[in-house]
């Protein structure tokens, strides 16, 4: 099993193996499970965890995208337009 930063994760496209019943294909075939903290990618045969992701904070998102991490730079833009927004789902521009 692989556990990184979402933002590292296996491309869709790069092959994986499941250690525990040896199947393997492309990561797309993984199914994912959202937990508070963590995208668990399961194996599509046995339901092995193949790949732990631990969703990034704030912090390491804004340490990726100083670093040219073009996932992070993309995310950090999104995260700070919402932030934008008021509750009412109106900017501050839109009043």
């Amino acid at each position: 099993m692989t556990h990184r930063f979402t933002f590292d994760r296996t491309p869709d496209e790069q092959s994986v193996r499941c250690s525990n019943c040896g199947w393997s294909g492309p990561a797309r075939e993984l199914g994912l499970e959202l937990f508070a903290e963590v995208l668990e990618r399961d194996c599509p045969r046995c339901d092995s965890t193949v790949e732990l992701l631990t969703l990034p904070t704030l912090v390491n998102l804004e340490k990726a995208a100083a670093e040219g991490n073009r996932e992070a730079i993309e995310e950090v833009k999104r995260l700070g337009a919402v932030a934008s927004k008021e509750p009412n789902g109106q900017s501050a521009e839109d009043r």
